[in-house]
Parts: structure tokens; sequence; C-alpha cells
């Protein structure tokens, strides 16, 4: 793959586990770094020199709505071409809707077998990734 990083923006543990066992299962050996929250995400951007290759977003974290990341992080130049790809468990019908408006590249909800979800994040390898 490459040696661009994957920001995973997500506060489950669980979740981030899943996701690891995932990108392994499906090949993916880009570097990863975290975030559990919003501002966490936006202080490792700034400090970073190096863009990531992606961003993966939850939208529910504990110190400001994903929503609102989303805003900020697409309102800095700098990432304007890094994609941001929406994780997420729970969904209303116009969470894509809002998500594609503030500049998402993809919409995704977090699948409950983890075959799904290794289906899942190979979709987003050959989408994103490639």
């Amino acid at each position: 793959m490459s040696d661009r990083r994957i920001l995973i923006v997500e506060d489950a543990t669980g979740d981030v586990a899943l996701l690891l066992k995932a990108f392994r299962d499906e090949g993916i050996t880009n570097p990863v770094s975290f975030a559990t929250k919003g501002r966490d995400a936006v202080e490792e951007l700034a400090g970073n020199e190096a863009l990531p290759a992606l961003i993966l977003l939850d939208l529910k974290l504990p110190d400001m709505p994903g929503f609102e990341l989303l805003r900020v992080l697409r309102g800095d130049a700098r990432l304007k071409d890094v994609p941001i790809v929406i994780l997420t468990g729970a969904e209303r019908a116009s969470d894509p809707d809002r998500a594609y408006e503030l500049g998402a590249n993809s919409f995704l909800t977090k699948p409950m077998s983890f075959t799904d979800f290794r289906c899942t994040i190979g979709g987003l390898k050959k989408d994103w990734l490639s």
C-alpha cells in the first residue's frame, strides 16, 4: 500500500480494534494514527506536516459532533485533497446528505458482523487507498 498514514478519529476502542484487524485481513499496511476526540484530531493534523492518505471519522465523539469536526477539517486548505470517510454506527436518514454537503468523500455505516465490516474495509481500500 502506502507509507502515508491513515488517521482514525474514533472513541470506541472496540471499533478501533476491529478496524485494525480488518486492515490486516485486507492487506492495508499504511501506518495508523488515532484521535479519540475531535480536538485531538485537529491538533494531530496541525502538528504534522505529512498529510494522511485518508481520514476515517466517526460522527459520535465525546467533545464535538463529528459534523462539526468535518466542517473544521474541510475548512483547512491543506486537507482539501485528503479523502474523509465517515464511518459511523448510528445514523439518521439525513446524515449522509449532511456529510456530503460538508465535504465528506464517502459515508459508511458500521456493519454488525465482522465479515460485513471486513468487506466494507475492502471497499474502502479499493476506493481510497489504491
